[in-house]
């Protein structure tokens, strides 16, 4: 059938990052010339540099859909608005602390928006 991606079964399924996925999927199913192209094309890195209200960036270390080679170090650091803030764990959107699996983000949040508001 004309204009189906050739798309190669297994190597979606051996995918163990986002990048090797979209290098075996999702390049081809929209068109892009690679991964990085999708990455950059998709980014809201081009955007940072507009925000000027406190914006706190939280990313884990093994979050295994924005890995650490996917964070706009340099545009974060260049704009005095943004903090980036690393954990060593916490997956991806999964933020939890002790046996209890007590949340551990809403806690971060709100010290974050308490400090903002004490700074202004």
């Amino acid at each position: 059938m004309a204009g189906q991606p050739d798309l190669d079964a297994e190597k979606i399924v051996a995918a163990r990052t986002m990048n090797e996925f979209n290098e075996a999927y999702a390049v081809k199913v929209f068109g892009y010339e690679s991964a990085e192209q999708l990455n950059v094309s998709g980014s809201s890195v081009h955007y940072l540099k507009n925000i000027k209200v406190p914006t706190l960036f939280i990313n884990a270390l093994n979050d295994p859909i924005c890995d650490k080679s996917t964070i706009p170090y340099e545009e974060i650091a260049n704009n005095p608005y943004l903090l980036l803030a690393h954990t060593k764990y916490g997956g991806h959107l999964a933020y939890f602390e002790g046996l209890g699996l007590k949340p551990w983000l809403p806690k971060q949040l709100a010290q974050f928006v308490q400090a903002m508001v004490e700074w202004k």
